[in-house]
């Protein structure tokens, strides 16, 4: 399964996509997302993602030729670690849903009911301040920036390039 998620500064999925087989693109389930339609009507703040989403949300900039570019992409990937983070996090605690642990034996339809019970329980053991072990402490996420996809936008290229503006200060 190829799973969409949003998390908060607190390490909380504000919102799940869990339903699309594994080779399903990023790009195609935002877009296919109440998120993306949420999204285009709020006029307050920006999603951050990785190249995979091209400019449907702030990613990163592909060979940054400024120091603002660069600023930009710093402050970019220190903010996007929140929902990697996030991931590990969860993962750790529920190794069923971590690479380590294999993969889910069960019907597509029953592995959806699974992760989202697991990312529904991971929201409440931090509600409830369940405490992380170290490892997940220490994750660290990688350092590459990726590259933009074929498909970015003129709109979303251009308040990208508002943002970098205001790195440049």
């Amino acid at each position: 399964m190829n799973v969409q998620v949003v998390a908060d500064a607190s390490l909380r999925f504000t919102n799940l996509v869990c339903k699309w087989p594994g080779s399903t693109h990023d790009a195609f389930m935002f877009s296919n997302s109440a998120l993306k339609t949420h999204m285009e009507t709020r006029v307050d703040g920006w999603l951050l993602g990785d190249s995979a989403y091209a400019l449907r949300m702030m990613t990163p900039k592909a060979n940054p030729s400024s120091q603002a570019e660069e600023n930009y992409n710093s402050a970019h990937s220190k903010t996007r670690v929140v929902v990697e983070r996030a991931l590990g996090v969860c993962k750790s605690r529920f190794r069923c849903i971590h690479k380590s642990g294999g993969m889910l034996l069960f019907t597509p339809a029953k592995s959806v009911q699974i992760i989202t019970a697991v990312f529904k329980l991971h929201n409440l053991c931090m509600d409830i301040k369940l405490p992380v072990d170290d490892m997940e402490l220490n994750f660290r996420p990688d350092q590459g920036v990726p590259q933009p996809g074929a498909n970015a936008d003129a709109a979303g290229q251009t308040v990208r390039q508002r943002l970098i503006q205001r790195f440049a200060l």
